[in-house]
């Protein structure tokens, strides 16, 4: 380790309005005001060894868009009559022998970011994380944390933090991470291909931005867990998925394959759409004819797919349409009508789908 890098000293009474913000294993974080009032954070431990491989990472990607900057790390000098009344509020958190990195603040977080975001732009958001994710692989330094609260929003660009955890090795033996997004299997494996284990982070990521809940195991090929999750997300979006997150390490997508997958094309986005919409229908015939009423256009439109052109969503919806009239019970003009999709563009077919839920609803409605 170069010392020279503490020679340097930040006095904390630089600082105002220090407000905790997280911890992790080694560090604690803070968010402060300086002598400008701009907004920043102090990461503070007294481990300099954890801080000196943050820093060191944040050197070697310096000036690199998508990644948080981190300041020379410094000892952090604390007068007496500070020291007492910071131990009451962070009691063994700011000692003397406490060294401090500091890098710019971020207020938002990608989980608050999505809350409102239409469907088009949580795929862009989930492409751009995995561009960032790409440069870092290109420069061999893997994050191994990768995870929703690791990501900060600049406007509507992602920003990768917590580099405490990264390493610059193809392969390690042991990984300090036990997130809810990390692959259980490569935790407690003898040999983990760093690669591989953020694609599988990226994948549980992707997974809570389709359907609000991280990915709790692998899902293997033909299992029933495909099968729900290609009902309500599409066969598109359920490949990639399952494609990051295969059991063994050595199955799961390269990085590249995850950027040039047909996830990202318009027709995935109009099918994951036309999901939600059968979702919605179903939810609505749930609350008319009761819970265990059966589910019949997840389970056709699931055929469906196994059997035809997965890009086919002339015939997809059309299937929509078929159930609309099975909640109804009456075989409309309007219904018919729809339903000639053969020479339709994506962007007509995607107007009838809307149309037809908004009518099946209407009609469902006179049934209630």
């Amino acid at each position: 380790m170069n010392l020279s890098l503490c020679n340097n000293q930040i006095r904390v009474e630089q600082y105002q309005n220090i407000k905790f913000v997280s911890k992790g294993s080694f560090i604690n974080c803070f968010r402060a005001q300086d002598q400008n009032n701009t907004d920043c954070m102090l990461i503070i431990s007294e481990n300099i060894f954890e801080l000196n491989n943050r820093l060191q990472i944040s050197k070697l990607l310096l000036n690199q868009p998508g990644i948080q900057q981190l300041q020379q790390m410094s000892k952090l000098v604390i007068a007496p009559d500070t020291l007492k009344i910071l131990d009451q509020l962070y009691p063994r958190v700011f000692t003397p022998q406490s060294h401090v990195l500091i890098g710019p603040f971020y207020n938002l977080d990608m989980k608050t970011y999505l809350k409102d975001k239409s469907l088009h732009q949580k795929i862009e958001l989930f492409r751009k994380i995995l561009k960032v994710v790409q440069e870092l692989h290109s420069r061999n330094i893997y994050h191994m944390d990768l995870k929703p609260s690791n990501i900060m929003m600049q406007g509507d660009d992602p920003i990768l933090i917590d580099f405490g955890n990264s390493v610059m090795e193809d392969e390690v033996e042991t990984v300090l991470n036990t997130s809810a997004y990390a692959p259980k299997q490569d935790v407690y494996s003898c040999c983990i291909t760093s690669e591989k284990f953020d694609i599988y982070c990226l994948g549980s990521m992707l997974h809570e931005i389709l359907l609000n809940v991280p990915l709790q195991a692998p899902i293997s090929l033909g299992s029933r867990q495909q099968i729900q999750l290609s009902q309500a997300v599409g066969i598109t979006a359920t490949d990639l998925i399952c494609g990051m997150t295969q059991y063994r390490s050595e199955m799961r997508y390269p990085i590249v394959s995850c950027l040039q997958h047909p996830f990202f094309n318009d027709k995935s986005e109009i099918e994951l759409s036309l999901m939600q919409q059968i979702q919605q229908i179903e939810d609505f015939q749930q609350r008319v004819q009761g819970p265990q009423s059966p589910k019949l256009i997840s389970n056709i439109f699931n055929t469906h797919h196994s059997t035809r052109n997965s890009e086919d969503l002339g015939g997809a919806a059309s299937l929509v349409y078929s159930y609309a009239d099975y909640l109804t019970q009456t075989h409309s003009t309007q219904t018919q009508k729809l339903m000639k999709l053969d020479n339709l563009s994506d962007d007509q077919i995607f107007s009838s789908v809307q149309q037809i839920v908004d009518f099946s609803v209407e009609e469902s409605q006179k049934f209630e």
